[in-house]
């Protein structure tokens, strides 16, 4: 609730608690909400619970997958500067955060994701499918246009 409402100073008191939790509805944690509003409470969180960055919501996402999902490239590089590994985590279906910005039509997220962790263009999710793959179903001219290239070097 405390990152729902923005108040990096009742996040900061309730983690310096100790025994403050961090889980919300759904799975979801106080960094999957972080992701999606506040880089000054998910750089706080990052630094005291930089084990949420692993956690997964009842779909399997993680709050990169959520942070994939939105045009927020500092939010992005934010959360892979701490553990670029992230990058390869998939969820409940096997998309990576790759595949969900592909989904989105967000080149220069899959550029960083490339960039971070060049071996995640490879991933497939359950179907099969890669990046490339979505983007072509979702008709991301955009992203193709774009990131072909990418999977070319590859």
């Amino acid at each position: 609730m405390a990152v729902e409402c923005e108040s990096a100073q009742i996040v900061r008191r309730l983690l310096e608690a100790g025994e403050a939790s961090c889980d919300g509805p759904n799975g979801q944690t106080a960094l999957h909400s972080a992701v999606l509003s506040s880089n000054d409470i998910t750089k706080i969180l990052l630094e005291e619970r930089p084990k949420l960055m692993e956690k997964t919501d009842t779909n399997g996402s993680t709050p990169l997958h959520f942070a994939a999902s939105t045009s927020d490239i500092e939010m992005v590089k934010l959360l892979l500067e701490k553990d670029a590994s992230i990058a390869r985590l998939q969820d409940s279906d096997g998309a990576s955060a790759i595949h969900v910005s592909a989904s989105f039509g967000h080149v220069t997220t899959i550029e960083h994701l490339d960039k971070v962790c060049p071996d995640c263009v490879e991933l497939m999710d359950t179907e099969g499918r890669s990046f490339l793959h979505v983007a072509i179903e979702k008709e991301s001219e955009m992203v193709i246009r774009h990131v072909l290239p990418i999977t070319a070097s590859h």
